[in-house]
């Protein structure tokens, strides 16, 4: 199958500007990288891949040896995953109520206990004269009335005060108190002034002695010592009193298939707030119902409480006040994880997997999310990144991919022909940042920005830019990883390994984006390309030790680590080095200075990661099942709303594992469940594992590839709650018959692809998806055969309609006879609205021909 984004590219050369033309086309610069479309014969079928396998970015190998596993649907529905963030403390973050606060007020200061008492009032010249009062207790009332006649505002209109405290400031020598004052009572001028002059007024010290001096700023309205008009600009500090212990309001964010980031930027639109204000300690997978805990900055729980019922797909509460969380902030996460349509292995030999696990545990892999799930993969943009070569970076993150919405596939279309403006106009306006980031660089009118390619990539967002190369360090240490189980298995440290002794607590990445969910920052680029709200986690230097023979019987294998690669790392002692070696040189890098090099964001410190880690709570539960639109886990918004837990079915005719498990950060619960499973995790398996489920496994091996995508299309139920339907047996699916009629018929392969690899084709009702696929496959070839039905209808209903005006008058009449009846008696005059109503009721009969056919 050909890729719709190259076919497109092809079919678009790169016109010239015709003269007269309102804009000529922005043209790619002639050096430019090649496109995906001129590679060889090679890359293009690599190109048409729509998915990163395991074995692709180093994930070859398992722990427990013979075991085949079982296959089974992982995320039929999103809320088969349920993820709960485990804070700093160990304990695992629920939400409980929607309505609770935990809100210990702040004591007051002692300037606000003053000022409580004292009365302060709102207007302005009110609070002039009540401060030159209580100036005048503190100081007596002769030096009072000196200072209220020199600060006295000269006039009350706003425009000639301004001009007048303007020229007070740069004449203004201040007025100097003859007499001296102790410390208490200059606190106490000092608190007068503040809350009864504010910012008009300035109090010092000369010589010990105090200085009155006007500022030459009016005191804004709503200030104390301000007038009551309207200022233009606000100050965000003043107005309501921020009276918690804190400066950020804590809640616990559920959200349903929704990336973390979108639902903070949603977040910050709906509260017209920065969306730095917000603090999360972690990105969540999209595809799943996950519960973290969120900071907002000076943005009080009523506020939150308010925005969440207009929110989609997330809901708030739990709240409470403190200091604001950080990017790495919390322990690990605990899942809860359906495992639906269960085959190929019975309980027990299963049973005893899971045993495996719990005690033997997995290769920590950095799972493939952390890759992206594109054909253009993460990794690949920051190979190129770290080599500096910024015109291949540019190319890979504009290159077309298989397996995107139409919208993308036209940009990217359009990027490989050539037409740089007409790639930014056809972006999607959300998500593509990168893209977009890129695309805006090169249009910019700078002196040589059409050519600049590191100004160009320079432009992504600098989370996303250091997602790349973390991915590229990921794909090292996973190959490294692999080697290390391959070449000394997984039952014991040996003489050259790096360890961490037991009690130097948790090893985390020393880069700040460590991926602290399972599924975190990095499964999409999108996930991580908005600038992060959260400050950077101080790095956490761990210190490890050298193997040797001495020592080896210290160490168990859950102390083994291994470095992702970095200019302050330590490098293992045996041939597992090799593999760091090899896989840099593989792509022009250099271990000695590797992370020493380059622009600073590029040079990378390192970090540690342990080899195997194992899963903490571990349970499991069977259940069976008939109806897979029914959930068979509760989240935290279904207990609060009072849901009742799921419970098997006794005969259900489908088997699903069911299984609950803590991680620590970082850890990927997806690796787990492939030591478990033996099955390939990529996304695309997934698709193609529910194949079956619409057609008989004979029949998908004997279609062609667009009628294979077809079928996974047809029978995927997706991740969409209220679109959820049973999966029928194979042999009875009415799958298989819509199939085998679109299998049969050329249709338009062009038009099926775009409905596939369209996003929003998938989220639509089975029944919708159906009925377009078939629709697609008859309509664009065979309109010339609907055009012959509806003349031929028209045609018998003319003729049909002609007799049957004649044959009142000439029933004896046949034949010629009674086109001269017509003729003799006029009725020609009739030919015309008889035609009209004939292809009228011909066009009737033909829709509902159609429609009895697309319905059957």
């Amino acid at each position: 199958m050909s890729d719709p984004a190259s076919t497109a590219a092809a079919a678009a050369p790169a016109t010239e500007p015709q003269e007269g033309s309102a804009a000529p086309q922005t043209k790619r610069p002639a050096d430019a990288p090649a496109s995906a479309d001129s590679q060889p014969a090679a890359d293009k079928r690599t190109k048409t891949e729509h998915y990163v396998r395991e074995a692709d970015v180093g994930i070859t190998e398992y722990v427990l040896p013979g075991w085949t596993g079982f296959s089974a649907i992982i995320k039929h529905r999103f809320a088969d995953f349920l993820v709960n963030e485990i804070d700093a403390q160990g304990r695992v973050v629920r939400l409980t109520s929607y309505t609770a606060v935990d809100d210990p007020k702040a004591p007051p200061t002692e300037e606000e206990m003053a000022v409580a008492a004292l009365g302060v009032p709102e207007d302005g010249e009110a609070a002039f004269a009540r401060g030159v009062e209580m100036l005048g207790e503190i100081l007596g009332s002769e030096d009072a009335e000196r200072i209220r006649e020199h600060l006295q505002p000269k006039d009350t209109d706003a425009e000639a005060g301004a001009a007048a405290d303007a020229e007070a400031e740069t004449t203004d020598a201040g007025l100097l108190l003859d007499r001296s004052l102790d410390k208490e009572q200059r606190r106490a001028v000092y608190r007068v002034t503040n809350n009864f002059f504010g910012t008009a007024v300035r109090v010092d010290t000369v010589d010990g002695q105090l200085r009155f001096a006007r500022t030459g700023r009016r005191a804004a309205a709503g200030e104390r010592g301000g007038s009551k008009k309207p200022q233009q600009k606000r100050s965000r500090g003043w107005g309501a009193q921020w009276n918690h212990v804190g400066d950020h309001c804590h809640f616990v964010l559920q959200k349903e298939n929704s990336d973390t980031m979108d639902v903070v930027q949603q977040l910050a639109q709906l509260l017209r707030v920065n969306v730095r204000a917000f603090g999360t300690a972690g990105t969540k997978d999209k595809r799943a119902v996950t519960v973290q805990r969120c900071s907002a900055h000076r943005v009080a729980h009523e506020r939150l409480q308010q925005v969440s019922r207009r929110m989609r797909g997330a809901r708030l509460g739990n709240f409470s006040y403190g200091s604001g969380l950080r990017l790495g902030d919390l322990a690990g996460n605990r899942f809860v994880i359906v495992l639906r349509f269960v085959e190929g292995a019975d309980e027990g030999s299963v049973g005893a997997a899971l045993e495996s696990v719990r005690e033997r545990g997995f290769v920590n892999y950095f799972g493939l999310q952390r890759f992206g799930s594109h054909s253009v993969a993460s990794h690949e943009v920051g190979r190129a990144a770290l080599r500096a070569d910024w015109r291949e970076a540019v190319d890979l993150v504009l290159r077309p991919r298989v397996g995107e919405s139409l919208a993308m596939e036209a940009a990217r279309a359009l990027w490989a022909a050539g037409d740089v403006a007409g790639a930014l106009e056809k972006m999607p306006p959300r998500g593509a940042l990168a893209e977009r980031a890129v695309l805006r660089r090169l249009l910019s009118k700078d002196a040589g920005a059409s050519k600049n390619w590191a100004a160009a990539f320079a432009a992504i967002p600098h989370n996303l830019r250091l997602m790349y190369v973390h991915a590229f360090q990921s794909l090292v240490w996973n190959r490294a990883a692999s080697c290390r189980v391959r070449e000394f298995g997984v039952e014991r440290a040996v003489p050259g390994d790096l360890a961490l002794r037991r009690g130097a607590g948790q090893l985390t990445l020393l880069s700040p984006d460590a991926d602290e969910a399972e599924e975190g920052a990095g499964a999409e680029e999108g996930a991580a390309a908005e600038e992060q709200p959260q400050q950077r986690v101080p790095r956490q230097q761990q210190q490890v030790e050298l193997v040797t023979e001495a020592n080896c019987h210290e160490f168990s294998i859950f102390d083994v680590v291994l470095p992702l690669p970095g200019c302050s790392v330590t490098y293992p002692g045996h041939s597992v080095r090799l593999v760091y070696e090899q896989t840099l040189a593989s792509s022009g890098l250099l271990l000695e200075t590797f992370g020493t090099q380059g622009a600073r964001e590029y040079r990378l410190q390192g970090a540690y990661r342990h080899v195997l880690t194992r899963p903490r709570d571990f349970e499991h539960a069977w259940m069976r099942f008939n109806d897979a639109s029914l959930a068979l886990a509760r989240s935290d918004s279904q207990k609060i709303e009072g849901t009742h837990e799921p419970e098997s079915i006794a005969w259900g005719e489908h088997c699903a594992l069911k299984l609950a498990f803590d991680l620590p950060s970082s850890a990927y619960a997806t690796m787990m469940l492939r030591e478990v499973m033996r099955r390939e995790t990529a996304s695309g398996h997934q698709s193609a594992r529910r194949a079956p489920t619409g057609a008989s496994e004979a029949e998908s091996a004997a279609l062609p590839s667009t009628a294979a995508a077809v079928a996974a299309a047809a029978a995927d139920d997706d991740d969409d709650d209220s679109q959820q339907h049973p999966l029928p047996p194979a042999s009875s699916s009415p799958d298989s018959a819509l199939l085998k009629r679109v299998s049969s018929l050329p249709g338009s392969l062009s038009i099926l692809r775009a409905h596939l690899t369209n996003p929003e084709f998938h989220m639509a009702p089975q029944y919708t998806r159906r009925q377009a696929l078939v629709m697609a496959a008859h309509e664009p070839d065979d309109t010339w055969a609907y055009g012959a039905i509806l003349l031929a209808l028209t045609v018998v209903v003319f003729v049909g309609a002609v007799y049957a005006l004649a044959v009142s008058k000439v029933m004896p009449h046949t034949g010629v006879a009674v086109l001269d009846a017509v003729k003799d008696d006029h009725y020609y005059c009739l030919l015309l609205p008889v035609s009209a109503l004939s292809f009228v009721i011909a066009v009737f009969c033909n829709w509902l021909g159609m429609k009895y056919f697309r319905h059957n």
